[in-house]
């Protein structure tokens, strides 16, 4: 099976999902939120569990990964359920959206698809140069990293409501004053997430055990990049937030071409390594990118210059590290930088913590 394949795949279970992604709609607008996020546990539930049977029953790759289209019939039907039954009266009794709601629904679903593109075609352009070795290798190494996006899908039920603290209504002076704190926080847990996993990695490289050796050309690369593709769905919530659905739309559009078109430069490549560069390239410029759209929106120029320069410098030092010191160094100043990085995220996580516990300005009434 190779990658173009794999990405039908893909679309096709995100587009028989698509109630799903409905009723949290509505679920969200009655307030709803714990079973908005018990609807999307139980879908990355139903996603493994069909995976792994498939496997169990089969033995076979191909028919795990084919599993994935069967959760989204089921999981879409189901969704599908709930939804006549407790929400068709709502539905059919709603006023009539205003021509806007349509335009920004677009904007929102068209960000989705980009951003699956972008996660998709490092595969098709794996299976095009290389072996299915190494498009197997990816992926289990993808699959793994990617567990960090189980936390980033509490971003679109959670911190949505957050940063639209006015009963959904938008609010940029609020949205705006919840962003800084917020932004800071999950900037630093991704970046320890990268840290702790790269350090991992090279642990298990150093004491030869071979589980990902294969894997660790592209590792760093990809870790970083996955863990910033996490970081950046914070990002784009928050530009939604703030009105600018269009711009979030056009920062992951520039970001898909230019994986794109990397990968379609470099065809013949033999190096793996190359993998990792694709993929961290696009994320840092997805990233950088809404991180300037955010700071047109908050004003604050200064903290966008030292959060950039923290995603530059930070989400690349294992990739670069990896390349001139030695086995033992590069573990040591990995362990340094990620209890460096995990302490200050738990300082900002108090921090955010203590804001919320006592209630900031915006959430005070006007």
């Amino acid at each position: 099976m190779g990658g173009s394949q794999i990405a039908l795949i893909v679309v096709a279970e995100h587009l028989l999902s698509y109630p799903a992604n409905r009723l949290s709609f509505y679920l969200a607008r009655s307030g709803r939120f714990n079973a908005v996020y018990g609807l999307r546990l139980f879908g990355t539930f139903l996603r493994h569990g069909f995976a792994w049977i498939a496997l169990l029953l089969t033995g076979s790759i191909e028919m795990a990964i084919s599993a994935i289209v069967l959760r989204g019939l089921v999981f879409g039907a189901l969704s599908l359920f709930w939804l006549y039954r407790d929400f068709s009266r709502t539905e059919s009794k709603g006023k009539r959206l205003p021509w806007t709601a349509f335009t920004t629904f677009a904007a929102f679903t068209s960000t989705a698809f980009a951003l699956l593109a972008i996660q998709e075609i490092p595969s098709i352009f794996i299976a095009r140069t290389f072996s299915r070795e190494v498009l197997g290798s990816y992926r289990y190494l993808y699959d793994l990293t990617a567990a960090i996006w189980f936390v980033a899908t509490i971003y679109p039920t959670v911190l949505f409501s957050y940063l639209l603290p006015k009963y959904g209504i938008s609010d940029p002076s609020a949205t705006r004053h919840r962003i800084a704190p917020l932004s800071d926080a999950l900037l630093v847990f991704h970046l320890t997430y990268y840290l702790a996993v790269s350090t991992l990695l090279s642990a298990m490289t150093r004491f030869e055990l071979d589980l990902f050796s294969t894997q660790m050309p592209f590792a760093f690369g990809l870790t970083a990049a996955v863990s910033l593709l996490g970081y950046s769905r914070f990002q784009i919530e928050a530009v939604q937030a703030l009105g600018k659905g269009r711009a979030a739309l056009i920062c992951v559009t520039v970001s898909a071409a230019l994986v794109a078109a990397f990968f379609w430069l470099v065809p013949g490549m033999p190096d793996k390594q190359v993998i990792g560069i694709g993929w961290l390239l696009g994320q840092l410029v997805l990233a950088v990118l809404l991180r300037l759209v955010l700071s047109m929106s908050t004003g604050d120029i200064p903290a966008a210059i030292r959060d950039i320069a923290v995603m530059g410098v930070g989400f690349s030092s294992m990739s670069i590290a990896g390349n001139i010191l030695t086995a033992d160094a590069l573990v040591w100043l990995g362990i340094l930088l990620a209890l460096a990085s995990a302490l200050t995220g738990i300082i900002l996580f108090v921090r955010l913590f203590k804001l919320i516990r006592e209630g900031d300005p915006a959430r005070q009434p006007s």
